[in-house]
């Protein structure tokens, strides 16, 4: 939110009271609420952005129908989720993933909503194979309810950042063929 700012007024919402309270503290504007029945008039904001949210919900498609529903006419929709069911580990059920997507059902999800898909692509696709054979292996131990997030040494994790970053370079010029996430960029008509 604090980066957005020097845009024009930001606009936050949490389902977490916990959430909405630390942000508060913090001069934040944050809202209780829940993306699928969302507490904000028609037509209130230019832009939304739901990064790696919709995948949180039963319903997405009514989540991306409240998201229409807030945007101006003209208005942008950034939406993020995670790519592949085939990625599928604990880290998805301890944060309450119903679903990861392919590139064609986050696209299709969004133009059934009502959008008009700018560009849609799968991005973090740098760190794709050693992610996916990291999943691999992580299916042979024992099973456990812990994430797979696991604190990396510094030097490794700024390599790792920064490969990842030279993506923002690719995204949005030109479409990667597959990804541990998927991005779309979409408009309301």
């Amino acid at each position: 939110m604090e980066s957005l700012r020097r845009y024009g007024s930001v606009r936050g919402m949490d389902i977490s009271e916990e959430a909405v309270e630390y942000n508060r503290e913090r001069g934040r504007e944050v809202s209780l609420g829940s993306i699928e029945q969302m507490p904000f008039p028609d037509s209130r904001f230019d832009l939304v952005l739901a990064l790696d949210i919709i995948e949180h919900v039963p319903d997405d498609l009514q989540a991306l129908r409240e998201l229409f529903r807030t945007l101006r006419p003209g208005g942008s929709l950034l939406v993020t989720v995670p790519a592949l069911q085939m990625l599928w580990s604990a880290h998805d059920v301890i944060n309450g993933h119903y679903r990861r997507y392919t590139l064609g059902q986050l696209r299709a999800q969004v133009e059934i909503a009502g959008f008009e898909v700018v560009t849609a692509t799968y991005f973090n696709t740098l760190l794709f194979r050693l992610i996916v054979a990291l999943r691999w292996l992580w299916r042979f131990r024992p099973k456990s309810t812990a994430s797979d997030i696991i604190q990396l040494p510094r030097p490794l994790n700024a390599s790792l950042t920064g490969l990842f970053s030279l993506e923002r370079l690719l995204v949005g010029r030109i479409r990667l063929p597959f990804g541990v996430s998927v991005l779309c960029y979409a408009r309301k008509l």
